[in-house]
């Protein structure tokens, strides 16, 4: 399913509950959430190069693979985001403050690195089976504090 580098989208009311691929909505300049989107998505779910994207409400309950809301310049916060997902990237994202509504478990990567106005990584996963990014934000995280929010069984680079 692909609606990408729309100029006039500006809503996702109408599209399908469910996707048995992949989800792709990347760079819709008009589009300021998810609601109406899919709500399972078997691969992966992209709306990364949003740039009027301020929420993830109504976003996807379940995504297979990778959800993808990274260069999203407007996103505010990331509640609304899936409870699990493969792969999580919510990097270069200037306004997103804080971490709160994040997947609870992400089977390998989590990336919010460049965020810059991240202040703390509360909210972040309890689990990342791969890596966790969060180099290049507005404060400097050291990797115990990464530890008291996540379990990592990857690399972290702060």
């Amino acid at each position: 399913y692909l609606i990408q580098h729309s100029k006039s989208l500006e809503s996702l009311k109408g599209a399908p509950k469910t996707i048995g691929g992949n989800f792709n909505c990347q760079n819709c300049c008009k589009l300021t959430s998810l609601e109406g989107g899919p709500e399972e998505v078997t691969y992966s779910y992209r709306v990364d190069e949003s740039p009027a994207l301020k929420s993830l409400n109504g976003g996807p309950k379940y995504v297979g693979t990778v959800f993808d809301c990274s260069e999203c310049y407007s996103l505010e916060s990331i509640e609304g985001a899936p409870e699990d997902a493969l792969h999580f990237y919510c990097d270069l994202c200037p306004k997103l403050k804080s971490l709160k509504g994040a997947p609870k478990v992400v089977g390998r990567d989590f990336y919010c690195a460049r965020c810059n106005s991240l202040k703390t990584l509360e909210g972040a996963p309890k689990e990342v089976g791969g890596g966790f990014y969060c180099d290049n934000c507005l404060k400097t995280f050291d990797i115990e504090d990464i530890k008291k929010y996540s379990n990592i069984k990857g690399t972290i680079m702060v």
